[in-house]
């Protein structure tokens, strides 16, 4: 299998990189595939970590305040070129975007349909929608950002 920017899995169970936290079936999104070895991943979570005061939005909630910036998809909505739509309202975090080797999680998860589970691709408007949020936040680490304009 080929880690392509915007393909969305659901991972069966996902190992967490600090081989503390317990491994739980997992959404992922690939943001970003250099073809140099590297993956951008994001791990959307149904938990709404944003502050009481801000209402959610649906797409970009860059909270300055708060330092935070978070990208929500609504319950319901088509996200994927396959018509697949998160249950909940689902929050992918600035913060919590990560860079791993694409031949690591290739070992880690081989088999579709036992490990992982393909729900589509992010609809292109989606994606770019989500690169620009995490690009254009001060709450972004800047090594992520760069790696996002690559």
């Amino acid at each position: 299998m080929k880690l392509e920017k915007g393909l969305l899995l659901y991972i069966t169970p996902f190992y967490y990189s600090d081989g503390k936290t317990q491994p739980q079936n997992k959404f992922f999104i690939c943001l970003k595939n250099d073809n140099s070895g590297t993956i951008l991943l994001s791990l959307p979570t149904s938990q709404d970590k944003i502050p009481s005061y801000h209402d959610v939005q649906y797409g970009c909630n860059d909270i300055d305040t708060a330092n935070q910036c978070s990208y929500c998809f609504i319950a319901g909505n088509v996200v994927t070129d396959t018509g697949f739509s998160f249950e909940k309202n689902t929050y992918l975090f600035g913060s919590d975007v990560q860079d791993i080797q694409e031949s690591l999680f290739l070992q880690l998860y081989k088999l579709e349909g036992v490990d992982y589970h393909i729900k589509g691709k992010l609809n292109h408007g989606e994606l770019n929608n989500v690169v620009e949020c995490f690009q254009n936040s001060k709450n972004v680490k800047r090594k992520i950002k760069r790696l996002l304009a690559e």
